[in-house]
């Protein structure tokens, strides 16, 4: 596995929020690297993220968790040491969605009851909210 060394820029995604650097786990992904930004699910076998593609999957990655702060090309294999948002205001134009999914995709939780991705987040502490009001309100 190798360890992220990416340079962190905290302010391109979240504007207030808290990082956590420790023990996250990217697994192997795809043929593209996944950029700052990512909505990410957690495996329920592993505890290891992959980027929600799915919001039917039965492994636990169609559920938001974290968002990555950082730049993450887990291609060649898993990245170690990799920091996630798990809280705060979140710019939308730097969200990414992998598979064409949107933040008003449904995610089903029980046979009755389903939420968004927008709310899903929400219920975490991730706040997703347009960069303008985002920008106006830090500039008042």
């Amino acid at each position: 596995m190798a360890q992220s060394t990416s340079q962190l820029d905290t302010s391109q995604v979240v504007k207030a929020g808290a990082l956590q650097r420790s023990g996250f786990t990217v697994a192997q992904y795809a043929t593209e690297a996944l950029p700052a930004g990512t909505i990410m699910g957690q495996k329920t076998a592993d505890s290891e993220l992959l980027p929600i593609t799915d919001v039917a999957a039965t492994d636990g990655t169609k559920l938001p968790k974290f968002i990555l702060a950082e730049d993450v090309d887990a291609t060649a294999g898993d990245i170690t040491g990799v920091t996630v948002y798990t809280m705060g205001r979140v710019n939308e134009g730097k969200i990414n969605l992998e598979n064409s999914l949107t933040l008003e995709d449904f995610i089903t939780l029980g046979t009755n009851f389903a939420v968004t991705i927008r709310q899903a987040l929400r219920m975490i502490g991730l706040n997703v909210e347009a960069s303008a009001y985002i920008d106006e309100y830090e500039n008042v």
